[in-house]
C-alpha cells in the first residue's frame, strides 16, 4: 500500500486509498466541515458523503452532492439507516459534541451528545467493521494537578482538580476516551484524536472561549496568566491527519497541537481580526479573580 504523506494546510492531500461512502457526524462544526471539504476535493463524485442531520435547517451550507442523512446520534436506529449500505471500505467521521460546563444536567443533552452520542457511533461503526474516526477534545484527557499531560496520561479522579471530577461535559468526554481506547485494545478500526486549543475551540458560538476573544477585540487588550503557554490545531491540520490515518490504516490516539507563546498567539488573533492587541499578563491570584468575571458574564450578561 502506497503511503499518504502529511502536507501542510494549504496544500491538497493526494488519495493513496479510497473509501466508498463517507459519512460526516459534526459536519456543521469547523472540523467536521473541513474533513468534508477535503474528501469532496480529493474525491469529488467517485464516493458517496453524506453528513447526519437532524433537521434540513442543520445541513445549511452543505454542498448539493452531499447527502443529507436525518438522524440523531442519540439515536442508534438513526445512525444504522445513516450507514445503509455501508461496508468494511466505509469512513465514519465523528466530531460531534456539545459544550456546557455547568455542573448539573437536569435535562440529560450534555451527556446525551458528549456520551451517549459518541457510544452509539462507535457501536455501529464496530457492528460495520469500518473506520471510525474520531476527533475527540482535550476534554477526554487526563488532567492531574502536577505533571505533563499526554494521552498516555492515566486518569485518576483523585489526582485531579475537582472541575474535573465532576463537571458532566468532562466526566462524559472521559468515559468516551476509555471506551474508544478499550475498542482499539480489541482490535476495531477507531483511530483517535485530541483536539487541544485555547480555552476550547473558538470558532463555536456555544463555546466560552468566543466569549473572551469578542472581549479581548473590544476592549483591544488581551489578559493571560503569566507562565503559562497555549496549544492548539488548525482544524486543517486535524482534518487532514484524520485521512492520513485512514489511508495509512493508522488506529491509535494521539493529542493534535502546537504550540505557542502568548505573544504568538495575540499576534495570529489580531492579524486574523485586523485589530492591534495590547497584552497583560497576570499572575495566578488575580487571573482566578478575572476567571470568576468572566464566568459571571457569561451566565448573566453574555447570553
Amino acid at each position: 500500500m502506497t503511503l499518504a504523506q502529511f502536507t501542510p494546510p494549504e496544500v491538497p492531500l493526494t488519495p493513496t486509498r479510497t473509501p466508498d461512502k463517507v459519512l460526516v457526524i459534526g459536519g456543521t462544526g469547523h472540523v467536521g466541515r473541513v474533513f468534508l471539504e477535503q474528501g469532496l476535493a480529493m474525491y469529488g463524485d467517485d464516493v458517496e458523503f453524506r453528513v447526519l442531520a437532524r433537521s434540513p435547517k442543520s445541513a445549511d451550507g452543505i454542498p448539493a452532492s452531499v447527502k443529507r442523512a436525518p438522524g440523531d446520534i442519540r439515536d442508534r436506529e438513526s445512525l444504522r439507516r445513516a450507514c445503509e449500505g455501508f461496508t468494511a471500505d466505509s469512513i465514519v467521521f465523528d466530531s460531534s459534541t456539545f459544550i456546557d460546563l455547568s455542573y448539573t444536567d437536569p435535562s440529560g443533552a450534555i451527556v446525551g451528545t458528549n456520551l451517549d452520542g459518541p457510544l452509539n457511533v462507535l457501536a455501529v461503526a464496530r457492528e460495520l467493521g469500518c473506520s471510525l474516526q474520531k476527533a475527540h477534545s482535550q476534554a477526554g484527557l487526563a488532567a492531574p494537578r502536577t505533571g505533563s499531560i499526554t494521552e498516555d496520561t492515566v486518569s485518576d479522579p483523585a489526582q485531579e482538580e475537582d472541575v474535573y471530577a465532576k463537571v458532566p461535559y468532562l466526566l462524559a468526554k472521559k468515559q468516551v476516551s476509555r471506551e474508544l481506547l478499550a475498542a482499539q485494545a480489541e482490535g476495531a478500526r477507531v483511530m483517535v484524536s485530541y483536539l487541544v486549543t485555547p480555552w476550547g475551540p473558538y470558532s463555536r458560538e456555544d463555546a466560552l472561549t468566543l466569549n473572551i476573544i469578542r472581549m479581548s477585540l473590544r476592549f483591544r487588550r488581551y489578559v493571560y496568566p503569566t507562565g503559562v503557554g497555549i496549544s492548539y490545531v488548525d482544524a486543517r491540520d486535524a482534518a487532514k491527519a484524520h485521512w492520513v490515518a485512514y489511508m495509512n490504516d493508522v488506529h491509535d490516539h494521539v493529542v493534535l497541537s502546537e504550540p505557542l507563546t502568548q505573544r504568538e498567539f495575540v499576534a495570529h488573533l489580531g492579524e486574523s481580526a485586523g485589530v492591534s492587541l495590547g497584552m497583560h499578563g497576570l499572575s495566578r491570584r488575580p487571573m482566578l479573580a478575572v476567571g470568576d468575571v468572566m464566568d459571571w458574564l457569561h451566565q448573566h450578561a453574555l447570553k
